[in-house]
């Protein structure tokens, strides 16, 4: 017989459920890395002759009337903009994204338009429902889990087209950046810093997005249960955790100009995506509780949730510049002696380490303020607040229009505030607030990139490869232009030259090592997919936790990209002007001396 389908919606997600649920952009099962490029196969011709990857789906564990195999449909969600997936054997059943975001089998009179259904998917805008489990049976009273169900692809062929894609824009990418890197000193250090950014970011993105996806999604038992609580309270200890660590870890390396750097460069990027979690999700909450809390004050709800976002906005900009005092009067009171046991060797002075922990600390602050600011202008515009992975092309406009217009303004207010020469004589708040505003310009530029590409491949998996690869060639020949035009600027002031490097490079290499990093989590959980497949078909008794291996995977890949950025980006970062000159002196000797 038929069941019935709930009458009651779907269980409605609130603002802060969507922080980890849509953690995974654009589309989900994008590009295969190495290995599954090896097994590929060939997937469906898209509309600009690349391949696209949406197969059949097998429901199985759920009511007969429900387990099937499902076709792609040619019906769109006008919700989601994500394709249905109908039932092959005529009963009017489809699989398809509901109105909050869960994947839902539904009746042919609800598609696109009801939350109601047969089954229902625990996560939220994910963007295969393979992705999106575990699943809900309704029993004619509530919503309850149902561990037997499982969807999963009816073959794992992904296609050879998108996975050689993603392999050749990474190595062009690399070859364009390499050749990037020529015989003017200038460019060269910026380059570097900019690539030392780049793969900061893509760690630090990698790291906290599948830490937070594993304690959540894995369900081991005594892990953290869902809740927005315990995420800002996982996110106030890992934020607050790694900032203590920062000063720590440099005081105790402080004979060690390069492990201090380290401390600068990736502590700060990781500190400062925790922070961003924590802040986001805080944000999330005050939209949807000032409305309650003010409901007898006059505000309209919309004008409610305006002041929520800002007020979150103002109190992170606080938190913040609190943070950076008191990190300055512990190191007067309790770090103001060299360590007894330090973690380097001593072989001279001690460097100005404090130095390098102040712009590690900035970095923190420009990265989370400037991203909250971006936040507060997208929720105003569009009354949405994505939390840093989601597919930012659902909530607006796919022209680009108004982003390219946000970091004109934000361009045009960086300008305006230098001029105002708020930093000058060692303000350190003017100048974190100053070059803030300046970072919301990359936000910016990252989310108008989004839209763009959404809209030439709308359904194509080669949209983040494309970005990625676009991101980076634009960030390499904007850095060309700025290496030039910075050293005249700044010719007489090696100081505030330094400074422009690491504010620029922050700034750029933000943009390209995120987008790396969205590339290559949809290529972990790709590769997490196809490994578990592959595992069932050799023993079907054995179980294997798709999150623990997808966290796996990215310890693996985080490790590697860690391990080249410490043997061969780094080092080069380090240097100044004068010594990235003394390197290409030699290397023109070297070359001389071969031919």
């Amino acid at each position: 017989s038929t069941p019935s389908p709930s009458e009651a919606p779907c269980l409605q997600r609130s603002s802060i459920d969507t922080l980890i649920d849509r953690t995974l952009p654009t589309m989900q099962r994008c590009v295969a890395l190495l290995a599954a490029a090896l097994l590929a196969g060939r997937g469906e011709a898209g509309e600009f002759g690349f391949t696209q990857i949406r197969q059949p789906m097998i429901i199985s564990g759920a009511h007969p009337f429900v387990n099937g195999v499902y076709t792609p449909s040619k019906v769109i969600d006008n919700n989601t903009d994500q394709g249905c997936y109908s039932k092959s054997d005529g009963d009017d059943a489809y699989l398809c994204m509901s109105k909050v975001g869960r994947w839902v089998v539904q009746a042919k009179a609800s598609i696109n338009i009801s939350d109601s259904g047969y089954i229902m998917s625990d996560k939220s805008y994910m963007m295969g429902p393979e992705l999106a489990g575990p699943w809900l049976e309704w029993d004619e009273k509530k919503w309850i889990v149902n561990d037997a169900i499982v969807v999963r692809p009816e073959s794992l062929t992904y296609s050879s087209t998108v996975a050689f894609m993603t392999l050749g824009s990474l190595g062009l990418t690399c070859g364009i950046v390499w050749l990037a890197i020529d015989t003017i000193p200038h460019a060269r250090e910026m380059i570097y810093s900019m690539l030392s950014a780049a793969f900061t970011t893509f760690i630090a993105y990698s790291a906290s997005d599948s830490l937070w996806n594993f304690l959540f999604y894995s369900g081991i038992k005594y892990f953290p249960r869902d809740t927005p609580f315990m995420r800002m309270f996982l996110g106030v200890f890992m934020f607050c955790g790694c900032y203590f660590a920062m000063m720590l870890v440099a005081w105790k390396c402080q004979y060690s100009f390069f492990r201090v750097s380290v401390v600068r460069w990736l502590g700060a990027t990781v500190t400062a995506y925790f922070g961003i979690l924590t802040f986001t999700t805080l944000q999330q909450e005050a939209r949807k509780n000032f409305p309650i809390e003010m409901k007898d004050s006059g505000f309209s709800v919309e004008s409610a949730e305006l002041v929520g976002v800002v007020t979150v906005l103002a109190f992170t900009w606080v938190i913040l510049t609190v943070f950076r005092e008191a990190s300055k009067g512990l190191r007067n009171q309790r770090f103001k002696t060299p360590p007894e046991v330090p973690w380097a060797k001593k072989s001279g002075d001690t460097i100005l380490w404090q130095e390098q922990l102040e712009l590690g600390e900035d970095a923190v602050s420009i990265l989370v303020e400037s991203f909250m600011v971006n936040q507060t202008v997208f929720f105003f515009r569009t009354r949405k607040l994505p939390s840093l992975g989601e597919p930012f092309y659902r909530f607006g406009s796919h022209t680009g229009v108004f982003w390219t217009s946000a970091a004109v303004v934000f361009l045009v207010a960086a300008v305006a505030i230098r001029s105002l020469k708020i930093s000058e004589g060692g303000n350190r708040l003017g100048r974190v607030t100053e070059n803030s505003v300046a970072m919301a310009v990359s936000w910016a530029m990252f989310r108008m990139l989004e839209f763009v590409i959404s809209d030439f491949f709308p359904d194509s998996d080669l949209g983040p490869v494309i970005m990625a690869f676009v991101a980076t060639i634009g960030v390499v020949a904007v850095l060309r232009v700025l290496s030039i035009k910075g050293a005249e600027w700044f010719k007489d002031d090696a100081a505030a030259w330094q400074y422009f490097v690491f504010i620029t490079s922050l700034c750029f290499g933000n943009i390209s090592g995120l987008s790396w990093g969205i590339v290559f989590q949809n290529c972990i959980a790709t590769v997490a997919t196809k490994t578990i497949k592959y595992v069932e078909n050799i023993n079907p008794k054995v179980v294997v936790n798709d999150e623990l291996l997808r966290f796996l995977y990215a310890v693996v890949l985080t490790g590697v990209a860690g391990l080249m950025w410490w043997r061969f980006i780094l080092p080069r970062s380090t240097l100044n002007t004068s010594q990235h000159k003394s390197l290409i002196d030699q290397e023109a000797d070297i070359l001389e001396d071969s031919l």
